[in-house]
């Protein structure tokens, strides 16, 4: 008789939106990297990434990461960045970073069109939108007829408005703006509340 414990859970396919990821670095590329890389251990993971982001070359890193050391069930596609990603998601261009999501849009579009050409070859059992995580940007994967996990999301949060009177006046601009635009997003970014909705699982 086998015992509970020796009953192993069937292997699934899973794709995963991971702009940022890389073995090499921290924040959003690590936790894509780590996060990936340890659900190949018990089903065959599907990357979605950007080559690089901010000038880092992270689809080098990978490759050579993966030649030295190989993971089963592992696979990484790159999405080469489109025009307005180039153009917007530039690092250091100040000018440029209230278009950055503007950016960031369409390389997720770019990824939908690989994510329904591999969804046709062979399908996936689950969809994940994993980094760059934010609530402005769900990514188009939960339109594709599988479950959808969104997360680990964040930037809804707001300073409280009674803290204002600590801040700095370049602080109290900033964070006011931030809280205004944080208002008016939750209320009109209507692919973010679809997402939620579909979603079978929020991380945030």
């Amino acid at each position: 008789m086998t015992s509970p414990s020796q009953v192993s859970s069937p292997r699934r396919r899973a794709l995963i939106g991971a702009f940022a990821i890389s073995p090499l670095r921290g924040s959003e590329p690590g936790i894509g990297w780590n996060i990936c890389s340890r659900l190949a251990q018990y089903h065959d993971v599907t990357v979605l990434a950007s080559p690089g982001v901010g000038g880092e070359d992270h689809e080098s890193e990978i490759k050579d990461h993966l030649t030295k050391n190989p993971i089963p069930g592992f696979d990484v596609r790159f999405i080469p960045l489109p025009f307005l990603s180039r153009l917007l998601q530039r690092p250091h261009v100040s000018l440029a970073a209230p278009l950055y999501y503007t950016g960031y849009a369409a390389w997720q579009r770019a990824a939908f069109a690989e994510a329904r050409r591999l969804h046709a070859a062979q399908p996936f059992d689950l969809t994940h939108q994993l980094t760059i995580t934010g609530f402005r940007e769900p990514g188009y994967l939960w339109r594709l007829p599988v479950p959808f996990v969104w997360g680990p999301l964040a930037g809804a949060s707001d300073i409280p408005w009674s803290y204002f009177s600590t801040l700095s006046v370049r602080d109290r601009l900033f964070y006011g703006l931030k809280n205004t635009v944080n208002a008016f997003h939750k209320h009109t970014k209507f692919r973010s509340r679809r997402a939620a909705r579909i979603a079978r699982h929020i991380f945030v």
